[in-house]
């Protein structure tokens, strides 16, 4: 035998359950809300140009080794430290199967606390040269097609500190920094791997 419940506890029933559907929804609003604040807080787009602001270096780093994996022909790095990751040492030494031409334009003086991962670059098919300069932003320019700068608020500083990454395929300023750095890469000077600086 069956019988009806009434229809005040049926609907009560129905409601609960709707009620849980409705809290179950607006918990997944408000973590795609919290998800997406964050995108928008570190990267701004517009017209083929985003920026964002940072202090760890290896999602500077991952955007390099993308960089890198996405050449044909040339890449132009101007670097202060000789940052290295198993990463970008993977883009690095496909960049040399592949024929991509890399040309390092250091900022600094290469010493003891930079020298091995100076020539580890060297002995990978990187070309190096210096250029001191106290100030510089780290710049990545692939092919001439797609840029990435580095900006720190604090140049000379060697410790975590924060920065504005700027990447554009902006084809007119693409070209002003290809030009520049291919200029600067000329006034550079060849280094010299022979033996170990000292200090």
């Amino acid at each position: 035998e069956f019988k009806a419940v009434h229809p005040n506890v049926a609907l009560k029933t129905l409601l609960e359950e709707k009620e849980k559907e409705v809290e179950n929804l607006k918990e997944k609003i408000s973590i795609l809300a919290n998800f997406l604040r964050q995108s928008n807080s570190q990267a701004e787009v517009m017209e083929g140009i985003w920026t964002t602001k940072e202090s760890g270096w290896q999602n500077f780093q991952n955007r390099v080794s993308d960089m890198f994996d996405r050449s044909q022909k040339y890449v132009y790095v101007v670097s202060r430290d000789f940052s290295w990751s198993s990463r970008l040492a993977d883009s690095v030494k496909s960049c040399y199967r592949r024929g991509v031409e890399i040309k390092t334009t250091f900022i600094g003086t290469i010493d003891e606390s930079n020298y091995q991962r100076a020539k580890w670059f060297n002995d990978h098919g990187v070309r190096i040269r210096i250029f001191k300069t106290a100030v510089h932003p780290r710049i990545i320019d692939v092919d001439g097609k797609e840029i990435l700068l580095r900006l720190d608020t604090n140049p000379t500083k060697r410790d975590r500190f924060s920065f504005t990454s700027i990447w554009s395929k902006d084809a007119s300023l693409v070209k002003v920094i290809d030009t520049y750095v291919k200029g600067l890469w000329k006034e550079a000077k060849e280094a010299n791997f022979e033996k170990i600086p000292t200090r």
